[in-house]
Formats: C-alpha cells, structure tokens, sequence
C-alpha cells in the first residue's frame, strides 16, 4: 500500500531546507535560489497546498497558512493584488486563485474563528474579481483589459461556489456568476472534442491546458451538471495521455488532477483516481532527484517553489480520505 502522507511530507522538505521565507513582521517569499521575490500566483498555488496539507495532518515546518498570507500583504494594489509586490499588472486570474485558496484553508480548518477571518478574505477576492466581469460574460485578462481569459473565469466561478460553504449565506450572492461563466464556456470555449478552450475565437486551434479543464469539471461539480462534468472528465482522460501530461507545467497539472480526485470522491467513479496514481508513482520514481526535487520533468527542469509546493499539495490530497478530497478546489 502506497503511503502518500509519507511522500507529500517529504515533498515538502527541500522546501523547508531553503531559505524560502524571510522576515517575521512583513514576510516575503522567495522563488527558489533567486533574490526576486515570488509572483503571487506562486503564493495562491503554495496557499493551496499548505491548506491542503494541514487537513491531511502533513508536516509543513514553518511554512503555515498564515505566514503566506503575511507575504500576500506585500502584494497589495488598491482593492486587488499585484502579480509582484509593489510592481506589475493586476491579472484577475491571481486574485481568484488567491480567493479560491483562501476559501479552500476556511472550507478545511477546523476551528471557527479562523475560518471566518479565511471567508473574508475568500469574499473580498471574490468582490475585485467581479470587477473584471465583461459583457460577453467571461472575466477579463486583467485590471482594465477587455480580453477574456477563460482561466479567470472559471477560476471566478468556482470561487463563487466555494463561497457557498461561507457563514451567513454569503455565497448566495454570487451564485449568478457562477453559471454565467459555466453558460460562457458552453458557448464560447468548448472545443470539438469536448475540452475548453484558453479564449473565445480558434478554440480547436489552442493547445487546450490542465487548469481550464479542472476549473471547467470543479465548475460543473458545484453546479450540480454531473453529466457535463463526467463528458469533461472523458475528454480529459483521452486527449492527456501519459506522455501529453509529462510534459505539462505543474501547477497546471496539479490543478487538473485534485479536480479529477475530486470528481472520483463525489461519483464513485475509479477510472480518474485510477490515472491520477498512475501519475503520481511516475512522478515519485522518475521526477525527483537525489535531493526531492521535482526536476525531473520538461516543463520544470530546475527547483522551484511552485512546481514543488504543487505536487506536495496533490500527494497530499491523495493522502486524505475520500470526503475530505469531495471538498477540494
């Protein structure tokens, strides 16, 4: 029997042994062996996966939920987060996975008072990404950007689902975004064979990613569309076969395969659960080096804080019990 808490601990290690986070009052996060500090989406990814990981009961060191958020501060811009602290464009794809992380820590810990503190900040997120809702019924690329990004979108509406288990009915509000963007995607995204698309226009033409179709089957799970999601499902597990999915970035991945962990927890269905062990014992063999770093893929071929902190957050979803992982984002 394979003891992923094992593998997500040690996962985590490399992590632990840098010198990552500096700092006590205002934190700031590195990437790994550079100066420059981290780009929020790297923060959102690490968020996730420290939330993730506290529920499984998996050793993290310092690295807490709270002390990234502390790093988050940095990043401030207005009523949003900048890409960099100080500098940079707003992209409101990183503003709702910083949301989507912050209700995914408030979903799973398991003491009150902080889980209302995680809800706020998950609600506040939410409401600088509807700021970038446009016409067509997609979210914007960025701050002041008419570009519709799918990955923003769907990225925003299952924020706005994740924002159902808030106290007080707060999602209930959001609940219209939500299926306008599942309506948007129907339309405007889908592929001939069933994936989604990056952006409206071309679509059979873009290489289709791992987060849309993740995004696209958590969007149809909270919605209640089982068969649209068990249609995307199929999709996926056809178009990214074994060697489709090596090559991919890991965050993208990551995303994709605790969508697919989730699907199987809330169908019963053992063909995702299947692929995803599939490619974890891979990635445990034959993607770290002697030191456990995930170097041994295409997309990652040198440390990083993100594509480590990604596949520590998976193992350790695939460490929880089956209602716990129907909970994931």
């Amino acid at each position: 029997m394979i003891d992923w808490r094992s593998f997500a601990e040690l996962s985590w290690e490399p992590l632990l042994g840098s010198d990552l986070a500096k700092g006590f009052g205002s934190v700031r996060i590195r990437e790994v062996n550079q100066r420059r500090g981290a780009r929020l989406s790297d923060l959102s990814h690490l968020l996730m996966a420290l939330a993730i990981s506290e529920r499984a009961d998996v050793a993290t060191g310092r690295l807490k939920p709270d002390l990234v958020w502390r790093a988050v501060a940095r990043y401030r811009r207005g009523p949003g987060y900048g890409e960099r602290p100080r500098i940079g464009r707003i992209y409101y794809a990183d503003n709702a996975w910083l949301g989507l992380a912050a209700a995914q820590e408030a979903g799973l810990v398991q003491d009150e008072n902080p889980a209302a503190m995680w809800w706020r900040r998950a609600e506040e997120s939410m409401r600088f990404v509807d700021s970038g809702v446009l016409r067509e019924g997609g979210v914007g690329l960025r701050l002041k950007s008419e570009q519709v990004s799918g990955t923003a979108s769907a990225a925003a509406g299952c924020l706005a689902l994740s924002l159902q288990q808030a106290p007080r009915g707060a999602g209930d509000r959001w609940q219209f975004l939500a299926r306008d963007v599942a309506t948007f995607e129907e339309h405007t995204l889908r592929r001939s064979d069933g994936l989604l698309a990056y952006s409206p226009g071309a679509a059979d033409r873009q290489a289709p990613s791992p987060t849309d179709q993740g995004l696209g089957v958590l969007l149809r799970l909270g919605l209640g569309q089982e068969q649209a999601a068990a249609d995307l499902v199929a999709a996926i597990l056809s178009f990214f076969d074994a060697r489709r999915l090596w090559s991919e970035p890991p965050i993208k991945t990551a995303v994709m395969l605790r969508s697919l962990m989730r699907y199987s927890a809330q169908t019963a269905d053992s063909a995702p659960l299947a692929y995803v062990d599939e490619f974890l014992q891979r990635l445990w063999w034959q993607g770290r080096d002697s030191q456990g770093w995930f170097v041994g893929l295409p997309a990652s071929p040198k440390p990083s804080l993100s594509a480590q902190a990604a596949w520590a957050g998976v193992l350790a979803a695939r460490a929880t019990r089956p209602e716990l992982r129907a909970q994931l984002w």
